[in-house]
Order: structure tokens, then sequence, then C-alpha cells
């Protein structure tokens, strides 16, 4: 691959991205879809690819100048890179089974809280989405001195938590620094074999394995694009380029989910980017035969063009649901908001979202609003959560989002870390929240409650009990789990 061609590509990096940056429409599609690839709502992880995508061409570059890469045997290289890929992802894996340890709670869903004057943030992890080593970015910004005023999530609470966080920050600032460098080393090592759609796969590749490193660990659902990215790279640069290595990212792929699946570790519901994935590999497949003058009409391709067909269908409902919601439409649609500034006034809240529909029913306490409404007409959430911005003018994020009206009860302990009276914290109900039972633990200082929530989403009773508690007055630190 030519220098020119790594110039072209940085360069079109950048002009798509001054593009995102005037064309808010254009940058909610580009967060959905880098919601899909890779996780995550906010912008500033978009601007992360983009300042990615934007820099490798021209590493790659400045690395193939110094010729360090002839130096090193490419197989050697691979082995080290793996290494240190592996090494990533069970760092993660470790801290997580340390911290959940603690408390017997490996399989339950971790949440924690800060609300102080400058600084308010909450974040959930588990071993499905580990956020654990995301105090890492916390460290960085305590260390920098820089301050992102909560704008996203930086791993501030679980900072607090977690045991020795410098030294657990500092290793995976080791591994992210050397998985950079060698991946780096190993793209210019194979720079000649490589085609551009290889290049683009491994950037791509190379920065799903950097985020899911520090956020989402190896059992994330989003791994299987990792899969995807570097079975590409792959085929492109060491096979024969048959029709049948085409079909190997697909293959791995769907591999890599079902495996996902068959061992409990996903349900089907939870594997939403297998449809995706298949579909990109299927693309992938027809367009590269079709580039080879190698595209035959016969039964194997026409089932194989069903299928795309199908995930082509199914992958577009997606994006366009992780880039503006999950469409409202008809009576009893539950909406929940979060991200309210404190200064704002509930009826303004209430106002703008009565200007979508009736509103049957709505609650707010501190950043968080619930309302179940009759919707005028079919709405996705981003254009409620684009009004409610410009009206109340958040300094840090602010998302609102549809559920489902299905009850959910659920069980949580809430670790309070010294002798409480519960009683002040946790109220009989709040929001669309109901205590069904609770009861207090002197000896381990735990409260375990089980609620009932009109919602059947388990991250917002979660959030909402985080809330509730601070809202009552609890200020230090605390962690609640399911249980």
């Amino acid at each position: 691959m030519e220098n020119k061609k790594l110039v072209i590509l940085g360069a079109g990096t950048a002009v798509l991205t001054a593009l995102y940056l005037l064309i808010p429409e254009f940058a909610f599609l580009l967060r959905g879809a880098m919601q899909a690839f890779f996780g995550g709502n906010s912008f500033g992880k978009l601007l992360f690819a983009s300042a990615w995508f934007a820099l490798i061409p021209f590493l790659v570059i400045g690395v193939r100048k110094t010729r360090i890469q002839e130096k090193i045997n490419a197989q050697n290289l691979e082995k080290i890179f793996s290494a240190i890929v592996i090494a990533g992802f069970a760092l993660g894996f470790i801290q997580l089974l340390i911290f959940t340890n603690q408390f017997d709670s490996f399989i339950e869903s971790h949440g924690a809280m800060i609300d102080s004057e400058n600084y308010k943030n909450w974040e959930a992890s588990g071993y499905s989405h580990n956020h654990f080593p995301k105090i890492t970015l916390k460290f960085i910004e305590k260390t920098s001195g820089l301050d992102f005023g909560g704008k996203f999530d930086d791993g501030g609470p679980f900072y607090e938590l977690v045991q020795f966080p410098e030294a657990w920050s500092l290793a995976f600032i080791v591994v992210l620094a050397l998985l950079l460098i060698s991946g780096i080393l190993l793209l210019t090592k194979e720079i000649e074999n490589t085609s551009t759609l290889g290049f683009v796969a491994f950037s791509a590749g190379l920065l799903g394995i950097f985020i899911r490193i520090i956020d989402g660990g190896v059992l994330e659902n989003g791994i299987p694009f990792v899969a995807f990215f570097f079975l590409v790279w792959w085929v492109e640069k060491k096979t024969n380029k048959t029709k049948i290595d085409y079909l190997i990212p697909c293959l791995g792929t769907g591999f890599f989910a079902m495996l996902m699946i068959s061992t409990g570790f996903r349900s089907y519901s939870g594997t939403y980017p297998l449809s995706l994935a298949m579909f990109l590999s299927l693309a992938y497949y027809f367009v590269r035969i079709f580039q080879q003058k190698k595209l035959e009409i016969n039964w194997g391709n026409a089932g194989l063009a069903i299928i795309l067909i199908f995930t082509a269908n199914l992958s577009f409902g997606l994006l366009m649901d992780f880039s503006y919601g999950l469409n409202i439409e008809g009576q009893n649609q539950g909406i929940f908001i979060y991200g309210i500034p404190d200064n704002s006034e509930s009826k303004e809240v209430l106002k703008t979202i009565e200007e979508f529909g009736t509103v049957k029913e709505f609650e707010r306490e501190g950043w968080l609003a619930y309302a179940i409404i009759d919707a005028d007409k079919s709405f996705r959430p981003i254009e409620l959560q684009n009004r409610l911005v410009q009206k109340l003018k958040p300094e840090t994020y602010l998302y609102a989002m549809k559920k489902e009206v299905v009850p959910l009860v659920k069980r949580f302990k809430v670790h309070w870390f010294q002798e409480v009276d519960d009683s002040k914290f946790i109220k009989q109900k709040f929001l669309d929240i109901e205590v069904i039972e609770k009861s207090y633990d002197p000896k381990n200082q735990t409260t375990t409650v089980t609620l009932k929530s009109k919602t059947n989403y388990q991250a917002w009773s979660l959030l909402a009990l985080l809330s509730h508690i601070r809202e009552n007055g609890f200020e230090e630190k605390m962690l609640v789990h399911t249980t």
C-alpha cells in the first residue's frame, strides 16, 4: 500500500469529521454506527475514533520511514501482538474477579454514582460489560489536571471503590501503549501486502480491542465485530483469495457469536451485533468476488444473497435504533430521561414531553424523570432529547430513552461501608418504583431491597435507586448491585 493512499485515508477521515461536526443529523448517525461497533453513547468516543482513523495512516508512514519493522520477524510480531491482546483482556477480567469476590457478586450488575457540586456521574458494570478498567480515564484526568466536567463516563464512580486504582490504571496504560506500538508495527510490517480495505479493517479491529480492554471486556456483545475486522485483514493479506477465502469472515464471526450464546455468556436477544456482522461479512464476500469476476449464479450464492437481504433489513433497523433511539408510537409508551440539570423546573420538562403526546404519568427526582405517554405520532427519543437539550442547556450529558411498560421485580443490595439508618435514604416510593421489601444487615452494613418498577429495564432501577439515595442526602461512597 502506497503512502499516497495512506495520506488520502487520513485526510478523508478529517473531512468526514468536519462534516459531522457541521451536520448534527449525520453526527447522530455516525454515533449510532460507533455504538453498534464499539459501544457507548457519548460523542467523545466518536471523536476519539475520528482521531484514531486520521492518525493511524500517518503513524504507519512515520514508522515505515524508520524501517524498524524490517528488523522484526513477522511471525514473532504476530505472537507478541496476540500475547498483548490476551494480557489486556485478562487484566480486566482479573480486576473484575478481585472486585466482585469482595461482595460475592460476579454474575451481578454493579452500580455506583457520585453527585457533588462540580461532578455528577454514574456507571454500571458486570461480567458481560466490564467498566471497572475505565478508572484508567479518571486516573489520567487526575494526574494530567484535565477536567471534563462529567461530560462522559470517565470511571470516576468506580475509582473510589476499586482498591489500588493507581496501580490498576498504570497497568492498563502500559498494556494499551504496548498494544498500540505492536499493532502499528505489525500493520507497517504487512503494509506491502495490505489492501486499502485490509488497512481499514485492521485499524478498526485495533480500535475495537483498544476500547474493549478498558470499556466492555472480552465478553462484551460487540466482540464479534473485532473478530470480523481482523479476519478481513487476514484474508486480504494472507490467503489465495478464493471464493471460500472470502467467506472466512462470515464463518468466523458467526462461530464467535454462537459460541458466546452456547456458553451462556449471551442470550439470543443480547447478540444484536450478529445480524450486522453477518451483513457486513456477506457484503464483503459479494463485493470481492464481483470485483474479481468470480460471481456465479448458483444455489449457494442465491441462499447467501437471501441472508444478505434479510440481515441488511435488520441492520438498517439496528442502525436507526442506535442512532436515534427505539421508535415511540401508540399508547402507554414509557420514557425515561437522565441528565436533567438541578436548576431545571419539572414543569419545563413535563411541558416539553407534552409536545409529543398526552402525558398519563410523570415523575421527576433530581436528574431523572419518568413518563408514560400516548404519542400523538411516531417519533424517536432523539427528537425529545434534542428538544430538552435546547431548552434546559445541560452542562453534562442528557439522554432520553424508550422502555417498555412491563413491570419488573428485582432485588438489590446496597453496601453502605458504614452504619446508617437506611430509612432516611430509601423511601417507600420514588419515580415509577415501589419498595416491596427492605431489610438492613448491621453486621455487613448492607441493605437488601426488592423493587418493583413499571418498566422492564434493570439498569433503570439500578440508576433510580442510586440517584434516590443521593437525593436523600447520602454523600459517602456506596455500591449497589443486583442479587
